[in-house]
């Protein structure tokens, strides 16, 4: 299984060893785990839970602050002001998941090897290049002058992070830290901005302009207009987020950009993504319907965000009030925030509720092919030459030693290229490649500010409240669906969406896509500013009653500005939402839980149809198969008739063999022509164009085999493809099918930070695909011979838009617990629920008889 980015840092055969024996039982002697219990068993006498009752004392509060733990471990905060209600949030995320928030606030800025080792250097490297660091220090100081309360509020949670921080002792250290020989550090705004920065990063799609580019390069331009357009015409098989609104070279030669580009590619895949594979696995779901398809008659509202599977949980839950009134309004909000960075980023509150899915567009990055001078000072752009811009980090390392590090900056972004050793290249030449980013390209004037967005997100009561809030969101961008209580229903693709020109002196393009890499000396395409909060895509209240995103396209054919292509998902996810939204109405909360839990695969319905006629077609004509073949397709003919047709579940063969013949037709689809232009392994076309090809052009010479002299068609191709799959699973599984279950070859594991096994959870027998609304994608892993779901549900949650008082309904739940504590009964309380597709209420109105313990925060 995939190690996490601390994996290799640790001794692991003898530290698993020690901690098994600490948290096992032998006869009558107890589990001796309490000794390294993160609370400290000084402290937390005799077990890992929270104390009845806790006093907290800090002369900064202004005023008492009263936290109800409810049952679930979820904190409900009562406070005056909401500075003090910042406070009691940083002192309970670092109380519950304090190495979780300082794994990410180190990742982002560079500093893993300092606590690690030499073997994360080349990860601070990256990171370091990239400039999380230097942008969160130019952003921390614009909020200090310019949105001092926004600032003031960081400064108040960071307050409460550090007295707990101060209050560790060595015979309470948390685990991790014991493991590691170290100890926390105090938490600063800085560290929640570039946390901030990291967490937009992870959902930012980075590699299709260089995927692109190769392609390209290797493609002939026919071929590669036809496999990857644009799309900003005809929409095959799509549900667009948005509805309808006005508003080649030779292929054996490998030259410079060419080389660069491949090993900028292998470096970002030996670098963990914190958040999970952006461009394989996160996506996430999120819709609503308005009151005239509910029962009740109020808007439904439902979100699950696919982001990577760990213990513990990337979230956790809070409640918070704050008597304090904005607007007309007290603070009094519910909902998931990361450690670490003191927002409620999806949740609800008295009057609104919000969720939201990743654009997965690629329109937000570029890079540029920067001309260097012979000493490496300057770069050319614009008929000038200009001096690089030079940053020399120090990166401190475990032990002791330290090293210096250049990174080259031009005014496109840093020169990303330079990550790579000159060892790389040997006799070849170096192209410089710098990365423009939207997260780090965004004006510091107040036009975006996250933090400023969220917040009054948080506290809004209204649409417009939410709407003036939302167009401060900058990155990532994100499709935001909204409900609140006087029936309204929203959707917007937020964010700082790249406008382009075509040279410094053109003039703004809204067509123009950036999808290459571009020339860096001025005449490529360059940045002219952002698409106006006013015109990006959203949709209020709309004819249909309803709005879905599941990362598939944003906007429809007509919206007048590129936002990216070949970057969002396959949209099987959202056709099959929007199958089930459109098909009824009188919509439930449980309804709604169901669809969360669907495990319809909407892209087997599209093939598996055709591949039965196709195999019809071929008994009725006399060929023969083996006994393997037959009874595979006997599977896929039951699956094909059954109550259970077409669903990914875990019980059933036919999911088995449909998975991987799925993965084996695309490759003898495209594999021969991409092998004949050195393409392989490169970005295969989406499967959108496969299933148009399936449908409607069965004698596409694509289907052709080039490796034999006939010709071959889409039947051929399809037939081929199930004998193959029979033989991959007979070689590389189980040579019987019926030893083919799909929870026997789909699971899902929950991997801790530190990868020690008795600290994850699982594997666990899985149901779903990458291409069901329960998101469960995942690769073959040769050594636990099954595919191992690396991204999903990280929050499901589901609202009923009721009145405050009386009807308003929610529920939610992720998989782990609050705890970062493995020896707490709330670190995994969670998970059985979320594995079986269930839920805890939302204590929103009422926590009578549900608290589990109290926590005071006094002067």
């Amino acid at each position: 299984m995939k190690g996490t980015i601390i994996k290799e840092a640790i001794a692991l055969v003898t530290t698993i060893i020690f901690i098994v024996i600490l948290t096992l039982s032998f006869g009558i002697i107890p589990a001796l785990g309490n000794f390294l219990n993160p609370f400290g068993i000084w402290t937390v006498p005799g077990n890992s839970e929270y104390p009845s009752t806790m006093t907290i004392r800090d002369s900064r509060l202004t005023s008492d602050v009263h936290v109800n733990i409810d049952t679930n471990g979820i904190p409900h905060i009562y406070a005056e002001t909401d500075e003090d209600l910042y406070f009691a949030l940083g002192y309970l995320h670092g109380y519950n998941r304090l190495f979780e928030a300082d794994m990410f606030r180190r990742y982002a800025s560079g500093m893993l090897s300092e606590i690690l080792g030499e073997d994360l250097l080349s990860t601070d490297i990256y990171m370091r290049t990239l400039g999380f660091y230097r942008r969160a220090k130019e952003e921390i100081d614009f909020l200090k002058v310019n949105a001092t309360p926004y600032y003031d509020l960081l400064q108040s949670y960071c307050n409460g992070m550090n007295v707990y921080i101060d209050s560790i002792v060595p015979n309470n250290l948390p685990l991790e830290y014991y493991i590691l020989s170290i100890t926390p550090e105090s938490w600063k705004p800085f560290d929640v901005i570039v946390s901030k920065y990291l967490q937009s990063w992870g959902l930012t799609s980075i590699k299709n302009d260089l995927d692109f580019t190769l392609l390209k390069e290797k493609l002939p331009d026919d071929v590669f207009n036809e496999l990857y357009p644009n799309w900003t015409i005809g929409l095959p098989f799509e549900d667009p987020i948005i509805p309808e609104i006005s508003a080649s070279s030779e292929a054996d030669v490998e030259n410079t950009l060419t080389r660069t580009i491949k090993g900028i590619l292998n470096f970002m895949d030996s670098i963990p993504n914190i958040l999970g594979d952006v461009e394989n696995y996160v996506g996430s779901n999120n819709w609503v319907v308005n009151g005239s398809k509910t029962k009740t008659g109020n808007p439904l509202l439902a979100g699950d965000p696919h982001l990577q599977h760990q213990m513990p949980s990337l979230w956790y839950e809070v409640h918070m009030i704050s008597n304090e009134v904005e607007n007309g309004m007290r603070y009094n909000t519910t909902g998931v925030t990361f450690p670490g960075i003191p927002l409620i980023i999806i949740g609800h509150n008295d009057h609104i509720a919000w969720s939201l899915t990743n654009v997965g567009g690629d329109g937000a990055v570029d890079f540029y092919d920067e001309t260097i001078n012979s000493n490496g000072t300057q770069y050319y752009y614009n008929n000038t030459w200009h001096p690089i811009n030079v940053h020399t980090p120090k990166i401190d390392i475990k032990g002791g030693s330290s090293v210096i590090i250049t990174v080259r900056e031009t005014i496109h972004g840093p020169i990303i290229s330079d990550i790579l050793s000159d060892e790389y290249f040997n006799e070849y030449p170096k192209s410089n490649l710098s990365l423009k980013w939207s997260g780090l390209h965004t004006p510091l004037d107040g036009t975006y500010n996250v933090v400023e967005a969220v917040y009054g997100i948080n506290r809004a009561s209204n649409w417009t409240q939410f709407n003036e809030s939302l167009a401060l969101w900058d990155s990532p961008p994100q499709n935001f669906v909204y409900a609140d209580d006087q029936g309204n229903i929203a959707m917007t693709v937020a964010g700082a969406h790249p406008v382009r020109k075509q040279g410094v002196s053109g003039t703004p393009d809204p067509m123009l896509t950036g999808k290459l890499v571009q020339p860096g000396n001025g005449t490529g395409e360059e940045w002219a500013g952002f698409i106006p909060y006013g015109k990006v895509p959203q949709a209020l209240n709309p004819d249909q009653c309803y709005l879905a995103s599941a990362n598939q396209r944003s906007i429809n054919a007509s919206y007048p500005y590129y936002m990216g292509s070949n970057s969002w998902a396959s949209g099987y996810r959202a056709r099959e939402i929007n199958r089930i939204l459109r098909s009824r109405d009188n919509f439930t909360l449980d309804d709604f839980k169901n669809l969360q839990a669907d495990n319809y695969d909407y892209s087997a319905s599209q093939f598996v149809p055709i591949l039965i006629d196709v195999w019809n077609y071929s008994i009725n004509s006399g060929d023969t198969y083996s006994s393997d073949v037959m009874q595979a397709m006997n599977e896929l003919y039951k699956w094909n008739q059954s109550d259970q047709k077409f669903i990914m579940n875990r019980s059933l063969i036919a999911p088995t063999i449909y998975w991987r013949w799925i993965d084996i037709y695309e490759s003898n689809t495209w594999g021969d022509e991409f092998s004949n232009w050195s393409a392989n392994g490169l970005k295969l076309p989406d499967i959108k164009i496969l299933e148009n090809l399936t449908k409607y052009v069965p004698d596409s010479i694509w289907f052709n085999d080039t490796a034999i002299a006939d010709t071959q068609t889409r039947n051929y191709t399809m037939l081929k493809t199930l004998n193959d799959t029979v033989d991959w699973y007979k070689t590389n599984y189980d040579p019987d099918v019926s030893n083919w279950e799909w929870g026997d070859v789909h699971k899902i594991y929950f991997e801790h930070l530190t990868a020690l096994d008795p600290l994850n959870r699982g594997p666990y027998s899985h149901d779903g695909s990458s291409w069901t609304p329960n998101n469960a994608g995942g690769g073959w892993d040769s050594e636990e011979k099954a595919y191992i779901v690396q991204a999903g549900p990280s929050w499901r949650m589901v609202i009923d838009l009721g009145n405050v008082t009386t009807e308003l309904e929610s529920v939610g739940v992720y998989p782990g617990g609050q705890s970062g504590n493995p020896l707490s009964s709330h670190y995994d309380d969670l998970l059985q629920l979320w594995l079986n597709y269930e839920y805890h209420d939302i204590y929103f109105l009422d926590q009578d008889g549900v608290t589990e313990a109290t926590i005071l925060f006094t002067r």
